[in-house]
């Protein structure tokens, strides 16, 4: 992947329209976004800062697009008010698959924290993605139906 540093301040992500703006696009059919990142006349540690902004950005974007924060709250919510074996089965993998996520996020959190140099920023890439496969099927409607039962 070639690179771009967004300005600082600036986002990608428009929480109103819930889109993409700027020069970071999303293939929607992949979710896979197209970083394209340009490190040039920028002192190293302002590049690695804007980059974690950027996968800080990316993660949680990733995750609320299959589970919005008042989801995640919700289930939240029912996994400690109702403690239940059954409940807590059908929720543990959503929890397992953002675990996961979260472990990713943290591996290339550090990649960028130790690079030495702007090639080795250039050269780390990440591809949240490929946990499209493994996301739970879980969904708010069914836990509800599962609550009222």
């Amino acid at each position: 992947d070639g690179y771009k540093v967004i300005e600082e301040g600036d986002s990608p992500y428009d929480p109103l329209t819930q889109t993409i703006t700027t020069e970071a696009t999303y293939d929607i059919q992949a979710t896979k976004l197209v970083r394209t990142y340009v490190v040039n006349d920028k002192p190293l540690d302002q590049c690695k800062l804007l980059i974690l902004a950027q996968v800080n950005q990316e993660v949680n974007t990733y995750i609320n697009t299959y589970y919005d924060t008042g989801t995640q709250q919700s289930f939240t919510a029912a996994y400690v008010k109702y403690n239940t074996p059954e409940l807590k089965a059908y929720l543990d993998p959503i929890w397992d698959w953002i675990e996961i996520i979260m472990s990713y996020y943290y591996t290339v959190k550090q990649l960028i924290v130790d690079a030495e140099t702007i090639e080795t920023l250039k050269n780390i890439s990440w591809d949240f993605g490929q946990f499209d496969e493994t996301k739970p099927t879980a969904s708010l409607k069914d836990l509800i139906q599962m609550i009222s039962s």
